[in-house]
């Protein structure tokens, strides 16, 4: 869709993405792609889970401590408002 778009149109940029139901965000939108450690940490899952497909979700972390990475069986908090303020009527 978004190569039907056109900057050289005589219709502007944004009746063109109108006509096409396209938010003229996603024409400029770049995928940022994944970074190295990341790809890293999959390769080292995808080879230890096809020599041993058996092996549950805890299996994999075990690899990963193994080879030296740093990595935790925790899954990231995503951070809010005041999430480190103790609520009200809490003890310390």
């Amino acid at each position: 869709m978004q190569k039907m778009v056109s900057k050289d149109d005589d219709l502007s940029i944004r009746r063109q993405c109108g006509l096409l139901l396209l938010a003229r965000s996603n024409l400029y939108y770049q995928p940022k792609g994944e970074s190295a450690e990341n790809l890293r940490f999959m390769a080292i899952i995808d080879k230890q889970f096809l020599d041993t497909p058996w092996y549950g979700s805890r299996q994999p972390l075990g690899t990963l401590l193994r080879n030296t990475l740093s990595v935790s069986e925790w899954p990231a908090i995503c951070s809010g408002k005041a999430t480190s303020a103790a609520a009200t009527g809490s003890v310390d």
